[in-house]
């Protein structure tokens, strides 16, 4: 008897361990979380993860940040349980996630946009929607030709990435299935953009507007002392009548800023565990706070527009 009983103990004990085995090792709250997010929001997305693990000290997220092509790379072949992105995912990879039996939840998280940069010696920063389209497509190629020739010389279009979000966005926009022309120049980051366009008197950069609209961040007060943010008009008409938007917030909410885009958190995670919790978490009023002071539009916390009288 002693035998069978020392017998069933071992077993009980291989099954009570092959149980823990199968258990997820992490919470909402607690464990380990791989994350890969577009370098557009580095800025932001290391305040996210600094508030929520002080918060929640057993919970450890570690953040990779790349081109929006790598990013999503990455999070296909399942090196990362969240992808921070503009972008959802497309037909082609939602059919093959949920050939592996993964349903992918998608967050909103906020709004961003298209900065348009130019040099500080511009006396005249609005451009129309139009000429940003000819400016990409090719059909304008010299600053004559914009803004009624207020300004001459090549237009040298400049973006960080051929694999970046910028890149992607204007190419979905205007171009579809062509190449860009060959004269547009590809740095390796956002701040070498702006270092270009600084440098190059002739120079249009495109970048995410989170790298430019953080006034407590002294590192872009330190970027938006070297450039100018253009200003876009809808029309001719409409630059005539002083009708030009910045990427402000404000103007994001009311539909006047063209190239604004949403920002998700991507979660291939089958069960409610960490990248539950910190998606929520960024989609909650503390993570929505962080996206409203960094500069971008929360998506899911209403906001207050008030008119300010000069």
């Amino acid at each position: 008897m002693r035998k069978l009983g020392i017998l069933f103990l071992l077993l009980g004990a291989a099954c009570s361990n092959g149980e823990k085995k199968n258990q997820p090792s992490d919470t909402p709250t607690t464990g380990v979380l791989s994350l890969i997010s577009d370098a557009a929001y580095q800025p932001i997305i290391d305040s996210e993860i600094s508030a929520f693990t002080v918060q929640y000290s057993y919970a450890e997220i570690r953040p990779k940040y790349l081109t929006e092509v790598e990013s999503w790379k990455q999070f296909m072949n399942d090196s990362a349980k969240v992808i921070v992105s503009c972008r959802k995912p497309s037909a082609q990879e939602e059919k093959y996630l949920r050939s592996i039996i993964v349903v992918p939840k998608v967050t909103p998280l906020a709004y961003d946009a298209l900065a348009f940069l130019m040099h500080p010696s511009v006396t005249d920063t609005c451009i129309t929607y139009d000429e940003i389209r000819q400016i990409v497509t090719g059909e304008i190629t010299d600053w004559k030709d914009v803004a009624k020739g207020k300004k001459t010389g090549k237009i040298q279009l400049v973006m960080d990435n051929a694999g970046g979000s910028s890149a992607r966005t204007l190419k979905d926009l205007f171009l579809g299935k062509n190449d860009f022309p060959s004269t547009i120049t590809a740095t390796q980051d956002y701040q070498k953009v702006i270092d270009w366009v600084a440098e190059h008197p002739n120079s249009l950069g495109v970048i995410p507007v989170s790298w430019v609209c953080d006034p407590d961040d002294p590192q872009m007060v330190s970027f938006l002392s070297k450039i100018k943010v253009a200003e876009i008009a809808a029309t001719e008409v409409s630059r005539d009548r002083g009708e030009g938007y910045q990427p402000f917030q404000a103007y994001m909410a009311q539909k006047k800023y063209p190239f604004t885009r949403e920002v998700y958190a991507i979660s291939r995670q089958s069960y409610a565990g960490l990248a539950l919790g910190f998606n929520s978490y960024m989609a909650g009023p503390k993570g929505q706070l962080i996206f409203l002071k960094s500069g971008l539009l929360p998506a899911t916390q209403p906001i207050r527009i008030q008119s300010i009288k000069q």
